[in-house]
């Protein structure tokens, strides 16, 4: 991965450039004295990720910012602006144009390694994601092995269609890893104040006085239990990102690897229900019953995957009925005869009955054209249909609410 570092100052350049080294941050790094000078390296060379300063002779920064984002094969060039200024119209003028963060300048280790390892992690997500997808449309593999209803239906619009679904179905983890490592620059940034006064000039005691009050003004208890919520949550979503891939990987029959293993669906739920947290605070009232299930044998990975499809489908259908207002999706699991069974009941506008039959074909889809694949719920079918022999049911009523259930073998339990 390559790094161009952009600064009219030598020892700037240097600075930036010795943190990558010392801190053994694998970043293959080049140097511009200019904007123009900027352009021409980024136009030769395959550069990913760049710390720009705002402030230079001839075209500044922010100019530079523009002229990078304006040439759609630089649109995902991640662009790290950096300066002492620190006017809020400066930062809003550099987000807009499409930058990636903001360091300030004189640069602190912590909040330089910390945003650019972000960044860093970002860009290599991305990566992954375009060669997975690359793959598919090189192979141009039917679908077949992984999801029987789509060879049944023949609604296979072309390779290119499941590429989309693929960045469609990775979205929302990535939407909510973004969103905790947000928070988490939030909170780099106080630990960087705190470091800012403690190694101040100034005599100890009125060191010890400011770092007393800041630590009364910010609540660092509170900080401190959250950050272990968000990097749990986040590598939680990560992982997400990971079985996602690798189930969509059995469409072309590339991974076989896995095997059926202990699971605890409550456990699943739980964690599901964590990634998709703040969708479900700002949109719905949860209710969650956990029965005595025990532990059954199954993919996963893939469950939690239908897990996530049909609550978001429950949160989006409680949303488009309700509006401003919060509606409710009451989830409850339990025993019924040979099955674990998990169903979801929203009080959201309902399926029309037209719709049901087809709900789980692939590529249908009651949504307005961009927003959605229909691909959800045909995947999730054919997780639990043909992959794990157990049964989906639907009930619903348009207008006042659908039920989702989820039956799932218990052991000893012949597969046929």
């Amino acid at each position: 991965m390559n790094l161009l570092i952009v600064d009219d100052s030598k020892l700037n350049r240097v600075v930036a450039s010795s943190l990558v080294e010392r801190n053994n941050i694998d970043l293959n790094v080049f140097f511009a004295e200019s904007g123009e000078e900027a352009l021409e390296i980024i136009d030769s060379n395959n550069i990913d990720i760049v710390l720009l300063d705002i402030i230079m002779p001839g075209m500044g920064g922010i100019e530079t910012l523009k002229q990078i984002k304006g040439v759609p094969s630089r649109s995902d060039i991640k662009v790290l602006m950096y300066s002492t200024v620190s006017e809020k119209d400066s930062f809003k003028k550099c987000f807009e144009l499409g930058a990636t963060d903001f360091i300030h300048k004189p640069i602190e280790e912590v909040e330089y390694l910390s945003r650019l390892k972000s960044s860093i992690r970002q860009k290599k997500l991305e990566n992954e994601t375009k060669e997975y997808i690359e793959e598919i449309k090189k192979q141009k593999i039917k679908i077949s092995d992984a999801n029987i209803q789509l060879m049944q239906q023949e609604k296979m619009a072309g390779i290119g269609q499941l590429a989309a679904g693929v960045a469609h179905e990775i979205n929302n983890p990535l939407g909510f890893i973004a969103s905790n490592f947000a928070v988490l620059k939030d909170y780099v940034s106080k630990f960087v104040e705190v470091y800012k006064i403690s190694t101040s000039d100034e005599p100890p005691e009125v060191i010890h006085k400011k770092v007393f009050d800041y630590f009364e003004k910010e609540d660092f208890d509170y900080l401190f239990e959250d950050i272990n919520d968000l990097l749990k949550e986040t590598s939680i979503g990560l992982n997400r990102v990971t079985e996602i891939v690798k189930s969509l990987r059995n469409f072309s029959k590339i991974d076989r690897s896995e095997s059926y293993d202990s699971y605890d669906l409550n456990q699943g739920l739980k964690d599901t229900l964590l990634i998709a947290r703040n969708r479900i605070d700002d949109k719905v009232n949860l209710q969650v019953e956990y029965g005595d299930i025990g532990i059954i044998e199954a993919y996963g990975g893939q469950v939690n995957q239908v897990l996530l499809n049909i609550v978001l489908n429950s949160i989006e259908a409680v949303s488009e009925k309700h509006n401003d207002n919060k509606g409710s999706v009451h989830i409850k699991t339990y025993i019924e005869n040979n099955y674990v069974v998990v169903s979801f009941k929203d009080d959201g506008i309902g399926i029309d009955e037209k719709h049901i039959s087809s709900l789980f074909n692939p590529f249908y889809t009651t949504k307005p054209v961009g927003e959605g694949l229909g691909l959800g719920l045909s995947m999730s079918y054919d997780i639990i249909i043909n992959k794990h022999h157990g049964k989906i049911d639907v009930i619903s009523d348009p207008g006042v609410g659908t039920e989702f259930f989820i039956f799932l073998p218990r052991p000893n339990i012949n597969r046929q």
